[in-house]
């Protein structure tokens, strides 16, 4: 009988940690239209889930369901849509306030396209801090489901 391998609990901690980091800056842009704000908002709250022991709890739960390929898509595709923000809010002389608001969208469709994998996979949300997450961009809306 052959087992499922054990994720990578880096890569699926870092989800979280991207996952935190990314709403903390869209919520802090969207909240108060400060780009070094929701930077460092970001930067915080990802040192926060990156050492937190709910993260830990949460991952160790899906990874009875979740692969280690899972892992990988969802971090990577998670990582990707925030660095994309991330420059956008870290090059002021290159964008313009407008364009950091046009860029919250693909963002939050990112979120709400990964939270979406793992209600589509796990059949609900973990926790109460992704659930809000799904709540407030509304994801059934923003995703047509």
């Amino acid at each position: 009988m052959s087992t499922m391998p054990l994720p990578d609990m880096n890569s699926a901690k870092e989800f979280f940690a991207i996952l935190a980091s990314s709403a903390a800056a869209l919520n802090t842009w969207l909240t108060i239209g400060d780009r070094f704000k929701a930077r460092g908002a970001a930067q915080e709250a990802y040192a926060e889930a990156e050492s937190s022991t709910d993260v830990e709890t949460i991952v160790e739960e899906l990874s009875e369901i979740l692969t280690v390929e899972t892992w990988e898509k969802l971090r990577s595709r998670l990582k990707e849509c925030a660095e994309k923000f991330n420059e956008i809010l870290d090059d002021p002389d290159r964008y313009f306030p407008e364009q950091i608001m046009r860029a919250t969208l693909p963002l939050k469709r990112c979120i709400c396209e990964n939270l979406a994998m793992i209600i589509d996979i796990y059949g609900e949300l973990p926790t109460n801090p992704q659930k809000r997450l799904w709540d407030l961009y509304d994801c059934p809306t923003l995703l047509g489901r």
